[in-house]
């Protein structure tokens, strides 16, 4: 009995013990499932912060870059990097695309003609002569132009070129009108007497200046973006801006590298001439969208590793929502434009037989998010980028060589005297033809700006001399000529 009795009490007692060890048990259990769920949907929470990050960031610059009030009508051509309405990285990604910029003007043309080029985009090299202010946020300096790059295709080194003994001559031994002083904010390496720079800027004025104790009318620039040329750098996009530019272009952006010879180029030469960085994406399953090049002398981004009888383009529109491809192959005589969302699907695509084979027969274009403008083996057309159709009836305007979409019209520009000019209403009527005053030979290449609601068009060509030549022209709405500069030796 005695027996029996303890048993009894000592079952009670494990019962007591088994009670509080199962609900301590089953605590833990449901803590432990707790802290997973809580663990995976934190997981959960960063990845989708992550992707709402990434896209937030991206359509804050989609939405910054269209605070323009008609976003539609508004061309990558007439984006301005230097708005002050843009941030870093939104001027950044305009400027990649920007190549509008007159290239290597004789600065005492600036003197001469100001009313041509107030407000324009400039593209020099100069020379630093003399620091005239430099603070945590500005710098002015006085400059000359002058100054490039010599590259060694023996030895393969490159070296800056000044052609002048810098460091031992006075600002006075300099002629006056070869001057200009150059205005931006600080630079992370600041500018020094002696560098070499290529000044991408916009010219303001002229204006008075006492340096040195002499009195000077000097023309003056804003940097917009400058390029201190040194053996190691020389080119205007270094790794981090494209990097930049294609993290944004690219939502699928995989890495950056540098080609390999043989590979990705046939030719040290050339690539030198043409550099670029080898963007590979991460979304391998569309051959639309595998693999990209992204030079750095100028905003161009060309499909990595084509055929040598295609010539193969991608375009991204100013929403940054969308793609434009373009393909011409030489062999086929065929000119392909695809248009493609930022989930690389296809919505619509084009094809156009050509007769022509000048490459010049896939373009020129120019894109607003709306609507593509093109010529096509001599035919102009105005398609409409939600659907791939044709706005107006093409229309025949001849070989030409730029086109510049406007908010109302297109500005096109010929290769020969006749016609050099023409703008074209979005309606498809043609507004004005005009040679305006051109006696070169030939044009070979052209520019337009639109400055102040007006068309200011730099032509170059062949003068009856056989030397290169070029003019700027001032139009009015109705084509003719406000002002004008002579035909004039072209610098090299």
């Amino acid at each position: 009995m005695e027996n029996k009795k303890g048993e009894k009490i000592e079952n009670k007692k494990k019962e007591k013990m088994i009670v509080p060890i199962i609900i301590a048990v089953i605590i833990i259990a449901l803590v432990a499932i707790i802290i997973f769920l809580v663990l995976k949907l934190n997981d959960n929470n960063q990845t989708n912060m992550n992707n709402s990050t990434l896209d937030s960031n991206i359509q804050e610059t989609n939405t910054n870059l269209n605070l323009e009030e008609n976003t539609d009508t508004t061309s990558f051509s007439n984006l301005k990097a230097d708005d002050e309405k843009f941030n870093a990285t939104q001027s950044t990604i305009i400027d990649y695309f920007d190549n509008n910029y007159f290239s290597y003007v004789a600065i005492s043309n600036f003197q001469r003609y100001p009313q041509i080029f107030k407000g324009s985009k400039i593209e020099t090299n100069v020379i630093i002569l003399k620091v005239l202010k430099s603070t945590d946020n500005e710098f002015e300096v006085l400059a000359v132009q002058g100054g490039t790059m010599a590259y060694d295709y023996s030895t393969g080194e490159t070296s800056v070129y000044t052609g002048y003994d810098v460091e031992n001559m006075a600002v006075s031994d300099w002629p006056e009108n070869n001057l200009i002083v150059v205005e931006g904010k600080q630079l992370n390496k600041r500018l020094t007497k002696g560098d070499v720079i290529t000044l991408y800027g916009r010219f303001n004025n002229v204006d008075n200046f006492s340096i040195d104790g002499t009195d000077y009318i000097l023309p003056v620039a804003n940097a917009i973006n400058i390029v201190q040329l040194t053996s190691n750098d020389m080119y205007r996009f270094n790794a981090d801006k494209i990097k930049t530019v294609a993290e944004y272009i690219f939502f699928f952006f995989l890495k950056m590298s540098t080609p390999v010879l043989g590979e990705d180029y046939d030719s040290e030469a050339n690539y030198e001439f043409d550099p670029f960085y080898k963007i590979t994406l991460d979304n391998q399953s569309n051959l639309n969208f595998s693999a990209f090049n992204m030079y750095r002398t100028y905003g161009l981004i060309t499909y990595n590793n084509v055929s040598k009888n295609t010539i193969k383009k991608l375009f991204i529109t100013p929403d940054f929502q969308h793609y434009i491809v373009t393909t011409y192959d030489i062999e086929l005589k065929h000119v392909y434009i695809d248009y493609f969302d930022k989930e690389f699907k296809k919505i619509w695509n084009r094809e156009f037989d050509v007769n022509s084979s000048n490459p010049n027969v896939q373009g020129p274009l120019d894109y607003n998010s709306s609507q593509l403008a093109i010529v096509i083996d001599n035919d102009l057309y105005l398609i409409n980028l939600e659907n791939g159709e044709n706005i107006i009836e093409p229309i025949i305007v001849g070989e030409k060589i730029n086109l510049n979409m406007t908010s109302d019209s297109i500005i096109l520009i010929g290769n020969d005297n006749k016609d050099a000019i023409m703008k074209v209403g979005l309606d498809g009527k043609i507004i004005y033809r005009t040679n305006g005053n051109i006696d070169f030979e030939s044009i070979e290449a052209s520019q337009i700006q639109i400055i102040d609601n007006k068309v200011v068009v730099r032509l170059y060509g062949a003068g009856n001399e056989g030397f290169p030549y070029e003019k700027y022209i001032v139009l009015n709405e109705d084509g003719t000529i406000e002002t004008e500069t002579e035909s004039m030796e072209a610098m090299n």
